[in-house]
């Protein structure tokens, strides 16, 4: 029996991998390693990929998410609640707490784990300084209803879309995830759509001020050599992983197509009564295919013994991780603390091949 694991980076085709060798030469010739061309023209290529008039290149995710909350604080006065999910990644949260700010959550969209806008309508007040809302697993969160939402509230939007490089808005016609917002993060992060070998992530924006602040923040707050007119951030992409990720951007949308094709296999072929699997969406990355099981634990190692590797995505509530014990009221939060219960993501990546699409389903389908 084969092993089908979760993620797969050593099965990659040669041509793949001769590009990504010509790409480190590249960089390793050319002498220079940090703010240099090939960052400068990945920032150029991936805003015109994105449809926005900036990108700027960080060290991580997490600082992208973080440096945009800085750059846009002058505007949030003396509010300071910021509205997000509690089902993601915990840097989403950890950004809001390390640029001093309250996150506030609001409970998820049963059907697709997302934030719900109603839930966040809900909790929109006058503290709100911002909303943060993430394209969980590469599906879009509904950010149009929270641009609208935000636009009559009067704050900020800042997405999160470190899972969504390359997911669509509304239809497979619309613009791109992280382009709807005052600010768009993304992650670079190795098992992300758009993944380079390390860590590596960025922000979108049409805002120019925010673009000229979050380039300063990224570099020490240095308005110019050694003046240094904010607190801010050592957080550059650097040369060798814009090199790769100019690479990779070229294939971004066809191994977002292949995600596609498998997520709708799945769809189709998984009638397990005892899973359930999500509605197709055309407009998703797919960065992950969640499934939910009462009987989860049983069921991932079911699958296991099988020779299929499924992880979880996430295990808790943002707000119940040890960091943040006793912070905050967790009793209006029932869809996402069922989600978090039951939840369970089954492997896909554009390398998965047929034989081993089949043996992920067989899997799903022999759990009684």
């Amino acid at each position: 029996m084969r092993e089908v694991p979760f993620n797969d980076f050593v099965k990659a085709p040669a041509a793949q991998r001769m590009r990504l060798d010509q790409a480190l030469k590249r960089v390793v010739e050319g002498g220079w390693y940090i703010l240099g061309k090939e960052g400068e023209a990945f920032e150029s290529e991936f805003a015109g990929y994105l449809g926005v008039k900036h990108f700027v290149g960080m060290g991580n995710g997490l600082d992208a998410l973080h440096a945009s909350l800085l750059a846009l604080a002058p505007r949030f006065g003396h509010r300071k609640q910021v509205i997000t999910t509690p089902v993601s990644a915990f840097a989403t949260t950890l950004a809001i707490l390390q640029a001093g700010l309250e996150p506030v959550f609001a409970d998820i969209d049963p059907a697709t784990g997302n934030i719900d806008p109603t839930q966040v309508e809900r909790k929109t007040g006058r503290g709100t300084a911002a909303l943060l809302p993430v394209h969980l697993y590469g599906r879009d969160c509904g950010v149009e209803k929270l641009r609208e939402l935000a636009t009559s509230a009067g704050v900020l939007l800042i997405e999160d879309a470190a899972q969504a490089a390359g997911t669509l808005i509304g239809s497979p016609d619309g613009g791109k995830a992280g382009t709807r917002g005052d600010a768009g993060c993304f992650s670079f992060y190795p098992t992300k759509n758009l993944g380079t070998l390390g860590d590596g992530g960025g922000v979108a924006t049409n805002d120019d001020a925010a673009a000229a602040s979050i380039r300063t923040i990224r570099n020490y707050g240095e308005g110019a050599k050694y003046r240094h007119v904010v607190i801010g951030l050592n957080s550059r992409l650097d040369e060798l992983h814009a090199a790769i990720l100019r690479e990779r951007l070229k294939t971004l949308d066809a191994d977002n197509a292949r995600r596609r094709g498998i997520a709708k296999t799945y769809c189709t072929r998984m009638t397990n009564s005892r899973i359930r699997v999500p509605e197709f969406d055309p407009c998703s990355n797919y960065h992950l295919f969640p499934v939910l099981c009462p009987e989860r634990e049983r069921l991932k190692q079911h699958l296991s013994v099988r020779g299929v590797q499924a992880l979880i995505h996430y295990p808790a509530l943002i707000p119940d991780q040890p960091a943040l014990t006793g912070r905050f009221r967790l009793d209006d939060l029932p869809h996402a603390r069922r989600w978090v219960a039951e939840v369970l993501s089954l492997p896909l990546r554009p390398n998965l091949d047929d034989e081993e699409l089949d043996q992920v389903i067989d899997a799903v389908l022999s759990f009684r």
